[in-house]
């Protein structure tokens, strides 16, 4: 009884370390690897979709991180407002980084920002291409 009581703490333990890990890593996360999506929806509590990735873009001078994503699915703009496209890419941090084909193309945008742990975060949906921008400014 005492040895199954000893492993199963060992086990919580263990996994209590792992989930620590993980989650740190996730949020922590800068460059563009696959995890970036994850990240995103770790810091802004929105749901991306199935997507289709189109480019990501990391500014380690200004600790910036910019992706731009096609949506496969819906996207829940429940806690998005309308914009117009200046005033909305006036929020991004990082729009000097795209270049003239990745910018969006609508006349109004949906925009979705917050803070959490420290980071300023940014969506930007195209309804006009199904495109989302999404940002971590760390």
């Amino acid at each position: 009884m005492k040895t199954s009581k000893i492993v199963l703490l060992s086990v919580l333990i263990l996994f209590g370390i792992a989930s620590t890990l993980i989650f740190l890593t996730l949020k922590n996360s800068k460059d563009c690897s696959q995890i970036v999506i994850d990240t995103y929806e770790m810091h802004s509590g929105i749901d991306i979709p199935g997507v289709v990735p189109i480019n990501c873009y990391y500014d380690d001078e200004n600790q910036v991180r910019l992706s731009i994503y096609r949506l496969r699915g819906n996207l829940d703009t429940s806690k998005f407002t309308i914009m117009d496209f200046s005033d909305g890419m006036n929020l991004l941090h990082g729009k000097h980084l795209l270049s003239e084909s990745d910018m969006p193309k609508g006349e109004t945008l949906l925009i979705a920002s917050g803070k959490k742990w420290g980071r300023i975060w940014t969506y930007i949906y195209d309804g006009k291409t199904h495109q989302l921008y999404a940002e971590l400014k760390y």
